[in-house]
């Protein structure tokens, strides 16, 4: 367990008993993925179901595989039924994955000049 995790877990859930205050950009995904296997490995319900909560919020196109086959390995029904809910929408696809192409493409276009200086 990293270090960053371990003190979110132990130094901050158990003692506030709630989630550290995160946002996007401070990683909250991740930790929020390494925070529920490590209260799935504890048996710590409620955080598990707070880490649960966190992810809905950031499954799209570029996360939804990730994010479902940890619900699967962790046993996280509502963040998996969170996940199917997402592909059963085709409309929700299309817009998302239209973004997802579009942020990719200027991404890929902004590492281009980068490789053409080698």
């Amino acid at each position: 367990m990293e270090a960053q995790v371990f003190r979110a877990l132990f130094c901050f859930f158990v003692y506030t008993d709630s989630f550290p205050d995160m946002t996007k950009e401070d990683g909250e995904d991740v930790m929020a993925q390494h925070l529920l296997v490590a209260a799935d490995r504890y048996s710590m319900e409620r955080l598990k179901l707070m880490c649960e909560e966190k992810l809905c919020q950031y499954i799209d196109v570029g996360s939804v595989a990730t994010i479902l086959a940890l619900a699967e390995q962790h046993h996280c029904h509502g963040l998996k039924k969170a996940c199917f809910c997402f592909l059963s929408s085709p409309e929700r696809l299309k817009i998302e994955g239209r973004l997802w192409r579009v942020k990719a493409l200027s991404i890929s276009a902004q590492a281009a000049p980068l490789s053409q200086r080698s």
